[in-house]
């Protein structure tokens, strides 16, 4: 279970867990497989069990128990941003999905350039310079425009990164602290 915890799989150590909870339980390891599990759901992001399982290799007074249940009051869990939702946003309006991941200057910029775009294509076509404006106008707007939409998508894995960390280290701290 360690060693899945270790290697980057969180999820195969809860399911290892799973399997052979029985023994482990039994044995006099039991702190310590807990605090393992605990991590892993941290790491799961399944902030319920997390608690549950940290609650039970915590032996300790009642106050570091109420600190423990303070890292997951809703209000204090980590914001955690949906991808898709951005890409979607920055589909259909350029600069909006940048916005929602949580980059609002870098969103005003996208959108910046998609009106310049726009705005320089239909000064062309006006002008009658159509092979020009389609080609410089529309056909950079739809470089920027998928490129705006993959850069929403990273922006937002990036943030959740972010706020992971910044949730998740001293929510370990304090955990491995009081062991």
């Amino acid at each position: 279970m360690l060693m899945h915890y270790l290697a980057g799989e969180p999820a195969s150590g809860v399911s290892r867990y799973r399997q052979a909870h029985t023994q482990l339980d039994s044995s006099g390891l039991h702190r310590a497989v807990q605090l393992v599990l605990t991590l892993c759901y941290l790491d799961l992001q399944d902030w319920e069990n997390a608690e549950t399982s940290g609650q039970n290799c915590l032996s300790a007074p009642s106050e570091v128990i109420k600190a423990w249940h303070a890292f997951f009051k809703p209000d204090a869990l980590p914001r955690i941003r949906n991808p898709k939702t951005a890409r979607i946003w920055s589909m259909i309006i350029p600069g909006t999905g940048q916005i929602y991941a949580g980059y609002p200057v870098q969103g005003l910029i996208n959108t910046a350039i998609h009106l310049t775009l726009i705005g320089g294509a239909a000064f062309g076509f006006y002008q009658g310079y159509y092979f020009t404006a389609w080609l410089a106008g529309l056909g950079l707007l739809q470089k920027f425009y998928y490129g705006g939409v993959r850069r929403a998508e990273e922006l937002c894995r990036i943030k959740n990164r972010q706020e992971l960390e910044t949730y998740l280290l001293p929510v370990k701290m304090f955990l491995l602290s009081k062991q």
